[in-house]
């Protein structure tokens, strides 16, 4: 088990205990769960259908990212 220290902005002092996770069944539903997903953006926003350009890197209508 590992532990971090870290130190809020408020001054207080937190310690994060990690566990590693080795049930298979665990991992492959959070792989299944957090699995990003790829979008090929050509002329459209993914978000709202605004029209872009292949040189911006972020929606002007609704500030989605557009680079990955």
């Amino acid at each position: 088990m590992s532990e971090i220290l870290t130190k809020e902005k408020v001054g207080k002092s937190r310690s994060l205990k990690f566990k590693e996770i080795e049930d298979p069944n665990i991992i492959a539903e959070l792989q299944n769960d957090y699995q990003t997903k790829t979008i090929l953006v050509t002329d459209k926003c993914p978000a709202c259908g605004n029209v872009v350009s292949d040189k911006i890197t972020e929606c002007p209508n609704c500030g989605l990212n557009l680079v990955a």
